[in-house]
């Protein structure tokens, strides 16, 4: 380090010993530049440099000094960082297991209570007895209250947490099929079966009587078709002969058909006990409702049939007015809602690949507008029956697949961090990959920097204990893992604010630094700011040369034909009086070129000095155009080139300024006669729309260059070269015209392509 301070130190002092060169020899230069003008931006540049270079290298030096402190500091940072890793406790997988798996138990129990007392009938044993546990309804409360918390964006349904059991057909268990496809019983039909079929469902027409269809029901009951087509054919009946009977009496009988068919599938594959309960719940709108009516909808819900949702609508219009019914429909509403999102789920899952036969996995799949977190596990449920007097015990497996949504698992892994007490900096941040899925956190743990300073990696693991109790033998604890699946997480400490790191723990070579780039910043600015500066007064001398240059061209023209004609005519030369007549109409027209020159030159030097002053008052706009076209056909004539008037509107009435605004539309149109070749037209018009005016100027001269368009309105700028300009002007014309226009509000518009003319618009805003 020292050395390098030594040579930084040798640079400066030959720095200074040139710029002290350079000094000596200044006026030497000076005069070459007084010789040869095209040195000076040379000789001011490196004058610059020897003045900026001491600022250089001293800032320089000051940013490798900071850069190597900032070195230090982020290893430091990085070293922290490793050792909050290390500060974690052994079993922060298992606290973030059980975080996460903590409202399984607040959603189990409030789903239990739905299903098994909201969702009952209201004078049921089990409805009453869990309504009327008030420790069980607030354990009850502050579930939903926990869950709320846990998913903000939870508005109404079941929440975002689904956990079921997978069947031997890759189904949620008790569930039923969904889409339904026909059943195996409608393919096995013989031909005699299945053509006393189709003329069993021809008959089977909505207002057909039972005395009608019954002869089709025999005829295909005589074929010995299987038991479930026969109770097909007998559900046509049932509904045919319960047409005419009374409402309570039909209810009835297609609740005890309903029963009795549990499992029969019809030719639409849809359960025979699901068209037997929507035709008792059609019937129940005469009648009313009665328990086992209510029993079976919920029973009906619970397997989450195609016609599920819809008989829970059937059944909300029917109870509207009863709030212990519509209470129970609103509870079977949300169980129907879990058990939909557990179908969809299952259908994810197998889009993924993922097949019932692996017991244990853990895998992210899209469902529900979300992404969620599925584990898999193997779940043993145990079933007895009794067979000759005696109890046979069976164990079934079947993978139990628990999901959650990426956002509960934010919130897991947040409270794991918080339970575990780890102090973070400010400028730390924390993120987790779960099964190689990013997990972002919510603030202030939130670090989704792509820098990450440490990480370490953890399994999820979650020992519990299951109670059993085989035969008629003693309840025993057997332990076991609730999580076999291990999911593997990473946990990256991360840097997400890196200036407060530096700000923090280097407050002093910050505000060092800071002062040296503002030095540097400044010497850099006023350099350019001098050197702009000289070059624009360099381009405003050379403009005002030519400005000089061409007032005096212009004036001296004007000013000697005018000498030269009055002198004819005082030496009485010209004789005659239409030839005196000329004499005197040129005299007049140079005299009006000279005022207006005069004019524009004066305005000009008001509008610098910030003294020119407008006087707005109501005029027409459409008489000042016609007056001052008028006063240009002479100027045009003489020019050769013809000055036409647009037709214009009887009357345009504006608050404005109408001695600038002629004097902005003379400058126009002079310009436009100055560049028309002779035998050409130059057009001048009024048009007002919808409160805006414009007046315009067209002509069809040489055109201007886009890249010149923008440049033309600048003082003292005119188009071309000046030895080869071959146009009157002294570039302020436009410059004049841009001001007025801008002082009404306005703007000044110009449309042009080369060798196509060029059209001038002045624009007025509405309320002018």
């Amino acid at each position: 380090m020292d050395e390098r301070i030594l040579i930084l130190i040798l640079l400066g002092a030959c720095a200074l010993a040139w710029a002290a060169r350079y000094a000596r020899k200044r006026q030497e230069l000076s005069g070459a530049v007084r010789q040869n003008p095209k040195r000076a931006p040379l000789v001011f540049l490196w004058q610059a440099v020897f003045i900026l270079l001491p600022v250089a290298v001293m800032a320089a030096f000051g940013f490798w000094a900071i850069l190597h402190q900032r070195r230090v500091v982020e290893q430091e940072a990085q070293q922290r960082a490793t050792e909050i890793i290390q500060t974690l406790p052994d079993d922060f997988g298992r606290l973030s297991a059980s975080s996460l798996t903590q409202y399984d138990a607040y959603k189990g129990g409030w789903f239990s209570f739905l299903e098994w007392g909201v969702a009952g009938w209201p004078g049921s044993k089990t409805r009453l007895q869990y309504l009327g546990d008030t420790n069980e309804l607030s354990i009850i409360s502050n579930s939903v209250t926990t869950l709320r918390a846990a998913f903000p964006d939870w508005k109404d349904g079941a929440p975002p947490l689904v956990q079921f059991l997978f069947d031997s057909n890759g189904l949620p268990q008790n569930m039923d099929v969904f889409p339904p496809s026909p059943p195996p019983w409608l393919l096995t039909l013989s031909a005699d079966q299945y053509q006393a079929w189709t003329s069993l469902i021809s008959a089977d027409r909505p207002g057909q009587t039972v005395s009608n269809l019954l002869p089709f029901v025999r005829e295909f009951r005589d074929t010995h078709p299987p038991t479930t087509a026969t109770a097909v054919a007998d559900f046509f009946r049932l509904r045919a002969e319960m047409r005419d009977k009374s409402s309570m009496i039909a209810m009835q009988s297609f609740l005890d058909f309903a029963r009795e068919q549990e499992g029969a599938l019809s030719e639409s594959g849809v359960p025979l006990t699901s068209l037997a309960l929507a035709e008792a719940l059609r019937r129940a709108n005469e009648c009313g409702p009665n328990e086992k009516l209510w029993e079976l909808l919920r029973t009906e819900t619970m397997r989450a049939g195609i016609l599920a949702p819809g008989l829970l609508d059937q059944a909300a219009g029917l109870v509207r007015r009863n709030a212990p019914l519509s209470e129970s429909v609103r509870a079977m509403q949300i169980l129907l809602a879990d058990r939909q999102a557990q179908r969809q789920l299952a259908q994810a899952l197998a889009q993924t690949g993922y097949s019932p036969k692996v017991l244990t996995t853990n895998l992210w799949v899209s469902a529900l507008g979300r992404r969620w977190f599925c584990i898999v596990q193997p779940d043993t449920i145990r079933s007895g029956t009794i067979v000759s007097n005696k109890s046979i015990w069976m164990t079934n497996t079947y993978p139990e697949v628990r999901c959650y949504p990426k956002s509960l698992v934010a919130q897991a892994f947040t409270n794991a961090l918080a339970e575990t007490k780890i102090a973070l900096p400010q400028y730390f941040g924390v993120s987790f990959e779960l099964e190689t899925e990013p997990i972002p956190l919510p603030p202030p743990w939130d670090g989704t920097s792509s820098e990450t300073l440490a990480a370490g990696r953890f399994h999820m693991s979650l020992p519990a204990i299951m109670l059993s109790n085989p035969g008629n033998g003693p309840r025993t604890e057997t332990p076991f893992e609730d999580m076999p699946g291990h999911p593997e997480f990473t946990l990256r400490i991360q840097l997400t604010d890196r200036p407060l790191l530096y700000a923090r723990q280097r407050q002093l070579q910050t505000i060092f630094g800071s002062l040296i780039a503002l030095s540097a910043l400044s010497a850099f600015v006023g350099f350019i700011a001098a050197y702009r500066s000289f070059q624009r007064q360099k381009e405003l001398s050379d403009l005002k040369t030519n400005f000089v240059s061409s007032v005096s061209h212009e004036l001296r023209a004007p000013i000697a034909s005018v000498r030269l004609m009055a002198e004819n005519l005082e030496s009485g030369k010209i004789a005659g009086a239409p030839k005196q007549n000329e004499y005197f109409r040129f005299i007049v027209q140079e005299c009006r070129r000279l005022s207006s020159l005069i004019e524009n030159v004066l305005d000009f030097s008001r509008i610098e000095q910030g003294r020119k002053q407008y006087a707005f008052e109501q005029t027409d706009l459409a008489a000042l155009t016609r007056i001052t076209v008028k006063l240009m056909e002479p100027y045009a004539a003489e020019k050769g080139v013809w000055l036409k008037l647009e037709p214009l509107p009887e009357s345009v009435e504006a608050s404005v300024d109408g001695q600038a605004l002629q004097q902005a539309l003379v400058n126009l149109i002079d310009n436009a006669v100055k560049h028309s070749p002779k035998g050409e037209t130059v057009t001048a018009g009024i048009t007002s729309q919808d409160g805006t005016i414009k007046l315009f100027v067209a002509d069809h001269g040489p055109g201007i260059p886009r890249g010149e368009q923008e440049k033309i309105f600048e003082r003292f700028y005119r188009l071309g070269s000046e030895l080869r300009r071959e146009t009157q002007g002294v570039g302020i014309g436009l410059s004049v015209v841009k001001h007025i226009v801008a002082a009404h509000n306005g703007r000044v518009m110009v449309q042009s392509d080369p060798g196509h003319g060029s059209r001038f618009t002045i624009e007025l805003p509405p309320g002018k």
